[in-house]
């Protein structure tokens, strides 16, 4: 009776180490996107509060030499549409971010929820396997 038992039980969790392998797998690649993103993000945010020190600043600039007629010629615009393509990156990545979020997030919880039923399987098994023993 035991020698069938434990036979059972290996051929039950064999696949278990290859299993949590290939989700702990996807979780790292979740990870290192997330992560990648995350470091563009920081970049773009970065540039945007340049962007608007400068736009500040320039806009100061003006607004003092409002009253010469000398004041010289304005900055000039910032050619293109940086600031709305800027913008536009941000909250691209910043979706994509949560999105990832949320993967990971359903990962774990399959991870968790394949794990708990192999040990509420191991616990039933254990209580079958003593009851099975003589005393």
């Amino acid at each position: 009776m035991s020698t069938n038992y434990l036979r059972s039980f290996i051929e039950s969790v064999s696949d278990v180490p290859a299993e949590l392998e290939r989700w702990f797998r996807g979780m790292r690649e979740l990870d290192e996107r997330a992560h990648g993103l995350q470091v563009q993000l920081e970049a773009d945010c970065q540039q945007q509060l340049r962007l608007a020190a400068e736009q500040q600043q320039h806009g100061n600039k003006r607004a003092k030499g409002a009253g010469d007629m000398d004041a010289g010629p304005t900055p000039p615009s910032q050619p293109g549409n940086e600031p709305v393509d800027l913008d536009q990156r941000i909250e691209d990545t910043t979706a994509e971010l949560l999105k990832l979020s949320a993967e990971k997030t359903n990962a774990a919880q399959q991870i968790y929820d394949y794990v708990d039923q192999h040990i509420r399987k191991l616990d039933k098994d254990l209580k079958t396997f003593d009851a099975g023993l003589p005393m």
